[in-house]
């Protein structure tokens, strides 16, 4: 097995099982063992001796560390089962202190070759002997696994008036079967008084976890470092809290120089961006702000991983400063993969309608241009373009934008009073066409050949979306045709017909005269009444309750792609826009995903010194704030990117095992024993994680109120959820 297969295929085997895991919640992937609430050592298996891990006694059985293995981590151990033995059990144990009458959780992650279980043991050791059966905190507490991916377990206990414990970690299965261990650590279940000399307290959770700064930290996510891993040319995210003990003046967090590898290779401290957690989900770049004592603050941790660099653990440090104060030195490190992620295989969009933008200085030449990066950056691939060129139903002109010259004088100056805007920045943005707009979007690297723009012209008081007058429509396909460096346009016509009559009727009418057109014109609508116009568009944007492994069917039998959308998830949620970009989406095969909106909220923005005017609008939709430095991300728009990596880690994954499966096909089991078993270990790994997803996973978003009751659903993609 060459090294270009074997490599990405057994660290995707393991790394990439923790996906399901982050999608819901359940756990972050940024804690190392944790020196400073942890009384395990080692636990995340990084230090070895030639006898195994360090710090660890051992039971029957081999022991090794995997680096194609990891959890919490950079490796894992593994623990092979003693052949021939009649209850195969191996076993690792160490001896550790307590605080007396407390409650505990231990926890960890395990994964099996096959069939097996976990078992812990917490036993108290009285006078250096450990204690009776009677006397064991855990006896055996026994998780179940059936083989990969990773299985995390999370155990409480409460310690006995002894100071001393002996842990037990034991793994029952086959013999000669393997099991694997990685991210053992014990905390306590509540948060512990902290001495008085400690300034503050630092946490990390998982980015998809919801919190507020009047949310208490967990004593289980106090944190002793951050460890990321990421592929060439993407970005990794890492969430780090603070809890203030005493007044601190000029809180900030800073990266300590650059990351630098054991190889003298460097990550430019440029590469990462800190962000502070603010209200409305926001995440402007981070200031120096004070905290009270008692005070929660929290920041986001993003790092780009530079095209070129090698593969390879990058390390640095994280500084929390009040001021000139040192409060905390939090270790940071990012293991650079040694594969890259294949790109996007569908369009991927947020829609886009510049009508929304606030008066100021935010549709600027500048300013559109980093819009368009922004959404590149955030796993984009295509855009929408809400432009029309027709003059008069006969001339186009693509230099400019004619959606407001159908109205009376006064009904448009009643529509310049209720933008706001001066009579100069009106005129600007009307002399925005779509040669400009295109022309942004391709030197953004938005917009490529590859996938279409999603086209939604208009006439204000003259007609709906698409369904613009014959002869126009005739000339803007001819002038798009003569622009080669463009891509396609999917035409947008009239807008969520389903369950609406007049609009049903009308696209009708519409659909009918384009196609008599005899133009090679695409043609697609958001939520299409299938038995109604099912043959007459291209392509359906059906809302995300309605995608189903039925609606996909029905598609097929139409000759139609499907796609989807949602418009009315608030950008709180971070869960949902991770799953819905990501592996959902991948599990349902949709041709097409979009969302609602980039900005929709009119009045909202940031000003210079970092004050938030107005609110994300009544739905919380706007997945950023605009701001006179540019886009100011919310979280979610931070996971929607997250999401579309998840994906194409599934892409890249089932690449990989159709590679094993040839390779396995040619060449015999028995040629590569070691392939053999691994395939077997992804493809069970892929049922679990990717096929036990529901295709309707989102069909309870339709039983949910509009809009803001919807900040907390996640939707259902199985993996024990």
């Amino acid at each position: 097995m060459s090294h270009t297969l074997r490599q990405p295929f057994l660290n995707l085997l393991s790394r990439q099982f923790m996906i399901p895991l982050i999608t819901l919640g359940l756990l972050s992937p940024t804690n190392a063992s944790n020196p400073h609430t942890s009384p395990i050592e080692n636990g995340d298996f990084q230090r070895w001796t030639s006898e195994g891990p360090e710090a660890w006694a051992r039971g029957k059985g081999s022991y090794r560390q995997d680096q194609t293995m990891s959890y919490s981590g950079r490796s894992s151990v593994k623990m092979t089962h003693p052949d021939g033995e009649k209850t195969p059990a191996a076993m690792l144990m160490q001896d550790i202190r307590l605080q007396p009458d407390r409650e505990y959780e231990i926890r960890l992650a395990m994964a099996t070759e096959g069939a097996g279980s976990v078992a812990v043991r917490v036993q108290p050791i009285i006078n250096g002997k450990p204690a009776p059966k009677q006397d064991l905190l855990l006896n055996w507490s026994s998780v179940w696994s059936w083989s990969t991916p990773w299985t995390p377990i999370v155990l409480k206990f409460k310690t006995s008036a002894h100071p001393q414990y002996r842990i037990a970690i034991a793994s029952y299965g086959q013999s000669g079967e393997s099991a694997w261990l990685d991210g053992v650590t014990i905390a306590q279940s509540a948060d512990a008084s902290v001495e008085s000399e400690e300034a503050a307290s630092i946490y990390t959770r998982s980015t998809l976890l919801p919190w507020t700064p009047e949310e208490s930290f967990k004593a289980t996510e106090r944190t002793g470092a951050i460890n990321l891993s990421a592929t060439p040319g993407d970005y990794e995210a890492a969430f780090l809290g603070l809890k203030a003990h005493r007044d601190l003046a000029e809180v900030d967090v800073q990266l300590e120089g650059a990351l630098r590898s054991a190889q003298g290779q460097t990550i430019s401290a440029d590469a990462v961006v800190i962000r502070m957690l603010r209200e409305q989900a926001l995440l402007p770049k981070s200031k120096t702000r004070a905290a009270e004592a008692g005070q929660q603050l929290a920041w986001w941790i993003t790092v780009r991983v530079p095209d070129d660099a090698a593969a390879g653990i990058y390390q640095g440090n994280l500084v929390v400063r009040a001021g000139r104060e040192i409060v905390s030195t939090v270790p940071y490190s990012v293991h650079v993969e040694p594969f890259r992620l294949p790109a996007l295989d569908i369009p991927a969009f947020v829609y886009h309608a510049e009508a929304y933008f606030p008066p100021g200085d935010f549709l600027s030449e500048e300013k559109r241009l980093a819009y368009y990066r922004d959404m590149k950056e955030h796993g984009m691939n295509t855009v929408t373009i809400y432009n029309t060129p027709d003059v008069n139903g006969r001339e186009v002109d693509f230099d400019r934008d004619y959606r407001f010259s159908a109205l009376t004088q006064e009904k448009l100056d009643q529509a310049k009073a209720r933008s706001g805007q001066s009579a100069a920045e009106w005129e600007s943005r009307q002399a925005l066409g779509i040669n400009q707009v295109m022309d942004l979007a391709l030197r953004s690297g938005l917009v490529t050949k590859e996938f279409p723009v999603l086209w939604l012209p208009i006439k204000v008081a003259g007609y709906g979306f698409g369904a613009m007058p014959s002869e126009a429509l005739e000339k803007s396909y001819a002038y798009w045709k003569s622009r080669e460096d463009w891509p396609e346009f999917l035409l947008y016509v009239l807008d969520e017909p389903n369950g609406q009559p007049e609009r049903i009727a009308a696209a009708k009418d519409a659909l009918k005269r384009i196609k008599g057109l005899d133009l090679p014109v695409k043609t697609g609508t958001a939520n299409v009444p299938v038995e109604e116009l099912g043959d007459d568009y291209d392509v359906w944007i059906q809302i995300e309750n309605r995608v189903s492994a039925e609606m996909a069917q029905a598609a097929k039998e139409h000759s139609a792609e499907l796609w989807t959308y949602n418009c009315n998830m608030p950008t709180e949620n971070a869960i949902f826009t991770r799953a819905f970009f990501g592996l959902w989406a991948y599990r349902a095969r949709v041709k097409g995903i979009g969302l609602w909106v980039y900005y929709d909220a009119n009045t909202w923005y940031i000003d210079e010194n970092d004050v938030i005017h107005g609110r994300n609008g009544p739905g919380r939709l706007s997945r950023i704030c605009p701001s006179p430095a540019g886009p100011v991300p919310t979280i979610s728009w931070e996971t929607t990117r997250d999401g579309i990596n998840d994906y194409r880690h599934a892409m890249l994954f089932d690449q990989l095992l159709k590679q094993a499966r040839e390779r396995i096909a040619a060449q015999g089991d028995s040629a590569n024993p070691e392939l053999s078993v691994a395939l077997r270990l992804a493809e069970d790994a892929r049922k679990k994680i990717i096929q036990s997803i529901p295709v309707d996973a989102m069909s309870l978003m339709g039983e949910l109120p509009w809009a803001v009751a919807n900040k907390e659903f996640v939707p259902v993609i199985g993996f024990g959820d």
